[in-house]
């Protein structure tokens, strides 16, 4: 914050500052990157299916950042997607229920157990191979997939359990 003061003297000085600019400049710069790394930047976009919630990330990705290259944000993503996984096939099940589809002998059971999940539940490999098994091979969760515009399903949960395997 001590380099606000010259900033500001600066400008009101309206150019007395000439022979200071360019070190002034250095001096700001290097503050501003040195704040950047210090405290990252946090965005939480909230709205409907289809208000442009993955539009306006994606622009802002592109206008003030060159991708998640960092892996440790990568990590800090991790718990979210996790959980919308989580939610994805939890709304699932339980919608496939509530319309009367009976699920497979072979599947019942797991689609019991996905309900007692909670959303901070960590996504095993084991876990994974379960909803992935249901995703992919239970008709009853397909059938009521086809009807995901009559109930409350996050937009992006066909695409998350597609993907399970990234």
């Amino acid at each position: 914050a001590e380099y606000m003061g010259v900033i500001f003297v600066c400008f009101l000085g309206m150019g007395n500052c000439s022979g200071h600019e360019d070190n002034v400049d250095a001096k700001v710069s290097a503050y501003l990157t040195k704040e950047k790394m210090a405290h990252p930047l946090k965005l939480l976009l909230l709205g409907g299916g289809m208000a442009g919630k993955s539009t306006i990330f994606k622009q802002v990705k592109r206008i003030y950042n060159d991708g998640f290259r960092d892996s440790s944000v990568r990590e800090n993503f991790k718990p979210a997607i996790h959980a919308n996984v989580i939610e994805g096939i939890k709304v699932l099940v339980h919608q496939a229920q509530r319309h009367g589809y009976d699920f497979s002998q072979e599947r019942l059971s797991a689609a019991s157990g996905i309900l007692e999940l909670s959303l901070d539940t960590a996504l095993t490999p084991e876990l994974g191979r379960i909803i992935e098994d249901l995703w992919k091979n239970e008709q009853a969760i397909q059938k009521v997939y086809a009807l995901r515009s009559t109930y409350p399903l996050s937009d992006s949960a066909g695409y998350m359990l597609d993907n399970l395997d990234r």
